[in-house]
């Protein structure tokens, strides 16, 4: 018999797996380096209507994305 714990161990394990597909995805491609930073600066704008570059600047974002893509770190931080 199985330990209680392995049942929830097991679950995990998709989930796992789909982080280190983003963190590849991330790492490997400027465009969807720079797609999930505009979705994660989307997502957390107020008010919803408005853009992320008419309140934060694209200078700002695209040296955001740089910092990410430059150092590597954007598999670590995803």
């Amino acid at each position: 018999m199985l330990p209680k714990y392995a049942y929830s161990i097991a679950l995990l394990q998709p989930a796992r797996s789909a982080i280190r597909a983003l963190a590849y995805g991330l790492v490997d491609s400027p465009a969807g380096q720079l797609a999930w930073i505009m979705d994660k600066f989307r997502a957390w704008t107020y008010p919803a209507e408005t853009l992320p570059e008419e309140l934060i600047g694209r200078d700002r974002l695209l040296t955001n994305a740089m910092i990410y893509w430059l150092t590597g770190t954007a598999g670590s931080a995803a």
